[in-house]
């Protein structure tokens, strides 16, 4: 049955309504059509009281974190004289060459793609390779260490020992050097459509972020600090 059809019989079905409750109930046509036009104003309020409420849709987005290891090698006092050969030999045999690659599925589902694993709270460990005087002269001796882990205000990338970790009992919370902090109300300001970009933008710029303009990629935005980069691309 096509559109225009199903419009007539409608239409019909409309007109014989009306008049069995003006000439078979015995209301009047004043009374019919506020009526009417009552309910019908009740059922449009009704739609929009649904829509208010209804789940929204989740925007899925995907994340690029490119680490500057020698900066972070530096600040942390590791490989002194031999920095330079070290920094790029690392992020050469590093899982992911020095990126960290994730996507956010749903509200509390991200898959680490450098990783391959799935994590409700994005929690990441890299062991970095070892060079030089830092190499293992132990079975089993610890590596140093990129550590994504939470935070009570978001999540923070930190670049930890192998003194550190040594040192540590239990949890490395506030331990390390912090390359990144990724505020929670950062993630959740990208579900609010066109707007989203300017709201990521001032919470980025608090949390020590430099916006960098890409001309060749616009569904991208690339922001920067002193140990690398984060961008991000709806999926």
């Amino acid at each position: 049955m096509g559109k225009k059809q199903n419009i007539v019989i409608g239409c019909c079905f409309f007109a014989v309504a009306l008049l069995l409750a003006v000439y078979g109930a015995g209301f009047s046509w004043r009374a019919v059509i506020v009526t009417g036009g009552a309910f019908f104003l009740a059922g449009v309020g009704h739609e929009f009281w649904k829509s208010a409420h209804a789940p929204q849709p989740f925007a899925r987005f995907q994340f690029r974190i490119g680490m500057n290891i020698g900066e972070a090698l530096h600040d942390a006092g590791l490989y002194n004289d031999a920095l330079s050969e070290a920094a790029g030999l690392i992020s050469k045999d590093m899982p992911g060459r020095g990126w960290i690659v994730f996507t956010w599925l749903e509200p509390e589902l991200f898959y680490v793609n450098t990783t391959n694993h799935y994590s409700s709270t994005l929690e990441i460990n890299i062991d970095l390779p070892a060079y030089g005087d830092r190499v293992s002269k132990r079975t089993f001796e610890l590596s140093d260490q990129i550590e994504m882990r939470t935070t009570t205000e978001g999540y923070e990338l930190a670049l930890l020992t192998r003194e550190q970790l040594y040192s540590l009992h239990g949890s490395t919370r506030g331990k390390g050097l912090v390359m990144f902090m990724l505020p929670y109300k950062f993630f959740w300001a990208l579900q609010r459509g066109y707007e989203s970009h300017d709201k990521a933008r001032e919470i980025l710029t608090a949390a020590g972020f430099t916006y960098q303009s890409d001309a060749e990629v616009m569904s991208a935005w690339d922001y920067r600090n002193k140990y690398g980069s984060l961008r991000w691309w709806d999926v």
